[in-house]
């Protein structure tokens, strides 16, 4: 078998596991960075890669991914709309959890500021 056909092999199989057995997303990544290694020009595969990523929830290693996605075909259009939806997911997780910390820090401030009125 060339490495042409593995890294197809490979990237049919992820994408079969991607959207029939999601639970299965560990194999896929790890499929598609072998056909990868293989054939690392091929944006196709860089793209679906990108899109395992970010349903893995690893939306700033999915904005690299698609990125390169990009350098490779700037043709693709698909490319240019996984890089904005996990540049977005991204910034989104990043608030979020800055939001979260605010208010468990709000929470120990609330929490204080509690006590004390109850010593008045």
């Amino acid at each position: 078998m060339t490495q042409a056909s593995a890294a197809t092999g490979a990237l049919l199989a992820a994408q079969g596991i991607a959207e029939l057995e999601p639970h299965r997303l560990g194999e896929a990544l790890a499929g598609l960075r072998t056909a990868i290694a293989a054939e690392p020009r091929r944006a196709d595969l860089h793209l679906l890669l990108a899109r395992c990523e970010a349903r893995a929830g690893d939306f700033g290693r999915a904005l690299e991914t698609a990125q390169r996605a990009v350098e490779l075909d700037p043709e693709m259009l698909a490319a240019y709309r996984v890089t904005a939806d996990a540049a977005l997911a991204a910034a989104k997780k990043a608030a979020a959890a800055g939001a979260a910390k605010a208010s468990r820090d709000l929470g120990k401030f609330a929490a204080a500021y509690v006590l004390a009125l109850g010593k008045r």
